[in-house]
């Protein structure tokens, strides 16, 4: 059992976003050429998939997460028989369930109300009940994508089923990389799917103000002007292979990064009653995530942030990343939210294997810099990246005071 914060490696990714749909596309999204929706219209996710049959069962955005596992194996080549099913686990972060999975049932349940008592009546739902398809329920289960992903991967090992908000894909990975190190599995496949353009989705971020409508169909984190805040979500999905690096080079794979460390915190008030503190969460979640990882500040050559655009978790995230860098070099700060959105659960994954691109690359592009923003008021003005400040720091900070933390090595 390895205890090396450098023994786990991630070997594949897989990405369904409005941007790029598959890891080969994500070069030209990087540079900010994608100017389309961000609701994944009209996705067929049959295709990429080797058994489409899941299909039935499952719901049209679970098609995401079914995709992006499917893809996901595809890039790690992971090829049948590379571990036993029982050294394969999977890792799902998700969103809660669709108000429109169960439309039939509830329009069902509506008719067979009995007026005298205001209660629905055993009877008149079955004959009312007998238009909705009897997998409805079933199809709205949010841990879909775990267990038909389990069947695509043939895993049969640990796993486990996140519904965290924006932290859930990160939570995902970090259980990933603690059942690798604790010796339960060999390979791991850790990820989220998200569907924040679903209508009643929508609709209450509409309510509660959040929406930045009218003002761009981009998210605008950490604007000067207040008048540019808000978010704009994003569907899609992502998922990362994550193996232990002795079993990974054994089947010779293709290391895409080595992750080291991570760590979650919380701002520990309670929901909706968060004051402008809250960021120290998320600075915790940080420096315990470089302790994990054997690193300093000083060797952040580059942090993503969330970039979510709402003005509460935009000035965590301006505190916290000013709080660990003080006294240290500024390093580059990079969202992928200008370009891709506000991706909810699976945020957080992509930049893990992205930041091997940026650094290969040596500088952040522009269309993700956030050196023209509010951090560059801060200091935060760099876009250059180079060997000498090797490791990337990946932050997720969520609307609830929820927070983590990823360190990888590009």
């Amino acid at each position: 059992m390895s205890q090396q914060p450098n023994d786990l490696v991630i070997t594949g990714c897989g990405v369904v976003t409005a941007p790029a749909k598959s890891r080969a596309a994500l070069g030209d999204a990087l540079q900010g050429a994608y100017a389309g929706p961000l609701k994944l219209e009209g996705f067929d996710a049959a295709p990429m998939l080797s058994n489409r049959k899941l299909l039935k069962a499952a719901a049209w955005y679970h098609g995401y997460g079914l995709a992006a596992v499917e893809e996901c194996r595809r890039d790690a080549a992971l090829a049948a028989g590379a571990y036993q099913p029982e050294a394969i686990g999977l890792f799902v972060g998700a969103p809660p369930s669709s108000c429109f999975d169960n439309v039939n049932y509830t329009n069902a349940v509506r008719q067979s109300v009995d007026p005298a008592t205001g209660m629905p009546s055993e009877t008149a739902f079955g004959k009312t009940s007998q238009s909705a398809l009897g997998t409805t329920i079933l199809k709205g289960l949010p841990n879909n994508v775990l267990c038909y992903g389990a069947i695509i991967l043939d895993a049969k090992g640990p796993n486990s089923n996140y519904l965290a908000g924006e932290t859930s894909g990160h939570l995902s990975l970090i259980a990933a990389a603690r059942n690798l190190r604790l010796g339960r599995l060999g390979a791991a496949m850790a990820g989220a799917y998200a569907y924040p353009t679903d209508a009643i989705v929508t609709s209450m971020q509409r309510q509660a103000g959040n929406l930045r409508e009218g003002r761009g169909d981009r998210p605008a984190p950490f604007a000067v002007s207040a008048l540019d805040a808000g978010t704009v979500g994003a569907d899609g999905a992502v998922f990362l292979m994550l193996e232990r690096r002795d079993g990974a080079e054994k089947r010779g794979a293709k290391v895409q990064a080595t992750y080291l460390g991570a760590a979650t915190a919380s701002a520990g008030t309670g929901p909706c009653s968060h004051d402008d503190a809250a960021f120290e969460g998320l600075a915790h979640a940080a420096r315990n995530a470089l302790a994990q990882a054997g690193a300093a500040a000083d060797q952040i050559g580059l942090v993503w942030v969330t970039g979510s655009g709402l003005p509460r978790v935009d000035a965590w995230e301006l505190a916290a990343v000013d709080q660990l860098f003080a006294g240290a070099p500024k390093p580059a700060v990079a969202s992928l939210a200008p370009v891709f959105g506000h991706l909810m659960e699976a945020g957080g994954l992509l930049e893990c294997v992205l930041a091997g691109d940026l650094y290969r690359a040596g500088e952040v592009p522009a269309a993700l810099s956030m050196g023209q923003t509010r951090f560059g008021k801060l200091g935060f003005t760099g876009t250059r990246l180079s060997a000498d400040k090797p490791l990337a720091l990946v932050l997720r900070a969520g609307a609830e005071g929820d927070f983590t933390a990823v360190v990888v090595r590009p």
